[in-house]
């Protein structure tokens, strides 16, 4: 018995069961990916760097969904995301160019 389906495991749906666990550690929580790993989209990015986010501004970058990304990132920047990687064992590294990988 689940308490919490994941369906997807790219970076939301891993940040997405982490969130759970972290939440509620008692939750049941099943990640379901079609794919033969987790994580593979992510470590595509970067040229197989794992880019995580980037300090030069956000803003901007997204086709179609820009307005919907601008109160993603208000509400959950990059400081923010910093914080979650560190807090769950990911050092990131900062390039002079702000990448983070």
């Amino acid at each position: 018995m689940l308490d919490l389906a994941i369906v997807g495991g790219g970076p939301s749906g891993l940040t997405a069961a982490i969130f759970a666990k972290k939440t509620s550690p008692k939750c049941r929580v099943a990640l379901w990916e079609r794919h033969d790993r987790v994580g593979k989209k992510l470590l595509a990015t970067g040229n197989g760097r794992c880019n995580l986010t980037n300090r030069s501004g956000l803003g901007g970058r997204y086709h179609g969904g820009s307005a919907f990304a601008g109160k993603v990132f208000a509400r959950f920047g990059v400081e923010d995301t910093l914080r979650f990687m560190e807090e769950i064992g990911i050092v990131p590294v900062e390039e002079d160019d702000g990448k983070v990988y």
